[in-house]
């Protein structure tokens, strides 16, 4: 769920309106196409106990880290530079990084 918002935010922030909804949805279709697996919403006792761990200027960013560290994912994929306040403990990547690494 989470990155569902953040793709479709990005788009709605970075394409005309008449055109955010229909990109935001090929963007989507796109990366469900790649190797990435999907991962389930913290449940709130992960989210309390673990919120220690990562601390970020914007707490509602929090969740995002909480649950790419839980899920032992291999990069957090972001435009956020917020998240370089976690860089030593989740690997923190522009979307165009991990499609260089990639080799897309």
């Amino acid at each position: 769920m989470y990155t569902l918002q953040e793709v479709y935010a990005f788009c709605e922030a970075n394409f005309p309106q008449s055109e955010a909804r229909e990109v935001a949805k090929l963007a989507l279709r796109r990366l469900l196409e790649t190797e990435v697996e999907l991962a389930p919403l913290l449940d709130r006792r992960t989210r309390i106990l673990e919120s220690r761990r990562f601390q970020l200027p914007d707490r509602s960013d929090q969740p995002h880290a909480i649950a790419a560290w839980a899920n032992h994912c291999e990069a957090l994929l972001t435009y956020d530079a917020h998240f370089q306040a976690v860089s030593q403990q989740l690997r923190v990547l522009s979307p165009e990084e991990w499609l260089e690494e990639e080799g897309d």
